[in-house]
Formats: structure tokens, sequence, C-alpha cells
């Protein structure tokens, strides 16, 4: 008998060190992996990039990160440097605004940015560098190589390609020029001054250009300016390319674009392996995933063939395989 109940007693206390430790396990990996999602009341509708985040992390990386958030305009100066003074491995910046203002802290945790124009966040990448921070993230923008992918799969005869930049974004030109000089395309690049109308120099560019297409710049492409722009175009018969899906339902003949649940598991991706490899910042990366939307009425409109959607996607891909070739 006593040899039963002390076999009893061994089974009972093997059970309930097997329900400690399952319990315990997933507490000791949340506080292993914890990083703060940083928004603010301009950035819109995060939750699709934190939906994709975390089917990344826990679906297919199988990794369980404690991630909190929290919106800077609605927390004081002091109050969001006492909550980031919590052991957080990486902050995610949504937006340019959040971004620059973790960046300007003093010491500043560890940052990744998403929603940032490519010439901010380059500055701000570049400038992090120089003062031993750590600062790197995903480029709001396509890279020009699919943008003048796709000006030559939907618009094979337009080779004359326009682009308004600020004095913000004038440092992209090179990189315009070199990626559609590269595809036999000629750049009409016009840099707006401070002193400016926006809408006047994209009249005189749309008179210079066969097609134009738009980047992400506060000053030229904000949501006053963006309708004008189009009217500008449309006046003058020329197709204009977008930089969301909503470009195409105000009267942009194509938008090239990545959804925001494939940017959060992209970024999911690129977090865990900041997390694991604890190296120096890379250079900022390009949505790895994209899609393409094109209208076509405005196709009809213009007396321009339309192509489907997914025939633009393969071309474009097609272009981003031969350049990974190369």
């Amino acid at each position: 008998m006593p040899m039963k109940g002390q076999a009893s007693y061994s089974i009972v206390k093997a059970w309930c060190f097997r329900v400690l430790l399952v319990w315990l396990l997933p507490t000791a990996i949340q506080a292993e992996d914890r990083v703060a999602f940083i928004y603010d009341d301009d950035v819109g509708n995060y939750h699709p990039i934190l939906k994709g985040f975390r089917e990344y992390t826990r679906k297919q990386a199988g990794r369980i990160i404690q991630t909190d958030i929290l919106n800077a305009d609605q927390l004081s100066t002091a109050e969001l440097r006492h909550k980031l003074a919590s052991n957080y491995q990486l902050v995610i910046t949504l937006g340019a605004k959040t971004t620059r203002l973790m960046a300007s802290y003093d010491n500043p945790p560890p940052i990744f940015a998403i929603q940032v124009a490519q010439s901010e966040l380059r500055a701000l990448h570049k400038q992090a560098n120089k003062e031993g921070h750590y600062l790197t993230g995903i480029f709001r923008d396509q890279p020009f190589h699919r943008q003048a992918a796709l000006i030559k799969a939907a618009l094979p005869e337009h080779r004359k390609v326009g682009l308004l930049l600020s004095q913000k974004t004038k440092t992209l030109k090179p990189l315009f020029d070199a990626s559609f000089r590269r595809v036999g395309l000629k750049p009409i690049v016009t840099i707006v001054r401070n002193n400016d109308i926006p809408q006047r120099v994209m009249e005189k560019l749309a008179i210079k250009s066969d097609v134009i297409i738009a980047i992400f710049d506060d000053k030229l492409y904000a949501p006053e300016n963006v309708k004008s722009h189009l009217l500008a175009a449309f006046r003058h018969q020329r197709p204009f390319v977008g930089v969301t899906r909503g470009y195409t339902e105000i009267g942009a003949i194509a938008a090239i674009y990545t959804d925001n649940y494939e940017l959060g598991k992209q970024t999911g991706s690129e977090v865990l392996r900041i997390i694991d490899d604890k190296g120096s910042a890379k250079t900022p990366s390009y949505p790895n995933k994209f899609l393409i939307k094109m209208n076509s009425s405005v196709a009809r409109s213009l007396g321009i063939k339309y192509i489907t959607d997914s025939n633009l996607y393969l071309a474009v891909s097609k272009s981003d395989d031969q350049l990974k070739k190369n």
C-alpha cells in the first residue's frame, strides 16, 4: 500500500509540474521578447499592420512577443519617456511624426520605423548612425524600378516620365533618374521651390511629360493638392500613376502600393531578425510585396489599352526577379 501511495504521489507531482511549466512558459517567452508599437493620431487605422505582425511572429515564426501599444499624442513627454524606460528590445514607430519624436531623444531606444517616406527615413537613418543610435525600418515608397516596370508594361508608348520633387525629397533625383534610364525611359524632374505653387508647377510638368508619377511627399502631395494635380494631368491627357489604391479612385490610371497587412508581416520578420542578431542597423528596406490597381475607366477615357491587374503584377514581378539576379 505505501508503494501505491508513493507512486500516486509521484504521478500527481509530475502532472502539477507539467501544468506549472505550461503556465509559466508563455510568460517567460513574453518577458524575453518585448516591443512597443508607437503611433500618433495622424496614422489612421494601424490594426491591419498589427494583425500582420502578430500573424507572422506567432503563427509563422512560433514566437510570442509582448507588444504594448502607445499613442504618442495621448501621452505627455514625461509619460512616454517613463513607459519607454521599460525593458523594450525595440520600438516600432508608425509614421514620420512619431519616428522624428523618438529619434530626437538624447538616448533613444532602438527604432524600427514604418510608414515613413524614403527621403525622410534615409535622412533619419543616416543621422542616427552618426550619433551612434539604432534606427532602421521599411520605406513607405515602392522602389523606383517597380514604378518604371509598371509604366513599361501599362503604358509602353509613354517614354517621358514626369516627377515633382520638393526641397525635402530632391535627394531622390539621382535614384529616380538612374532607375528610369535603365529601362529606356526619359526622366523629367522639376524641383519645386519653397515659394512655388505646386499646382502651377504641375501644369508645366504635364506639358513636358508623357506620364506623371507621384511619390510620398507631404508638401507636394498633401490631400488638398492631389485632386488638383490629377486634374492638371487629365487636362493635358497625361496618365497619372499613384502610390496608394485611393489614387485610382480619384482619377489616376494606376497605382502600385503595399497592403498594410503584408507590411505588418514583413515588419514581424525583420523585427525578429533584429532581436536575434543584435547587430548594427542595416539600411532601411523597401516593401517586399506589392499590389497593382489599374483604373479601366481612366484608361478608356485616355484611349489607352486596359491591362489586367494580374498581368501588370506579373510584368513588375518579372522585373523584380531580374534585378535580384543582377
